[in-house]
């Protein structure tokens, strides 16, 4: 699966969640880089072709991708926001 394909499905789930995203190249790689937002909340994420040794959480495309997994990844990156949102919420 290609990156824009990749971008695409990532963008139709989080527009489809009702999240903000913010996406970036990376200068000096092809990774991709996104930020959802709830409120004052944020979450980062990458897709990339290669492991990193930060701790991002990452869609690998060097791995055999579908459709599905994507939704899937997409759709854990907004839970994970929603869980940090209610979090910060609740004090915690």
């Amino acid at each position: 699966m290609k990156i824009n394909e990749v971008k695409q499905i990532i963008e139709e789930q989080i527009k489809r969640k009702g999240y903000r995203l913010e996406e970036r190249k990376s200068t000096s790689t092809g990774s991709w880089y996104f930020k959802i937002y709830s409120a004052e909340v944020s979450l980062l994420f990458r897709v990339s072709d290669h492991k990193t040794k930060k701790d991002v959480i990452t869609l690998r495309l060097d791995h055999k991708l579908t459709r599905d997994a994507v939704v899937r990844f997409a759709n854990n990156r907004c839970e994970d926001l929603s869980y940090r949102r209610l979090k910060v919420l609740l004090g915690m």
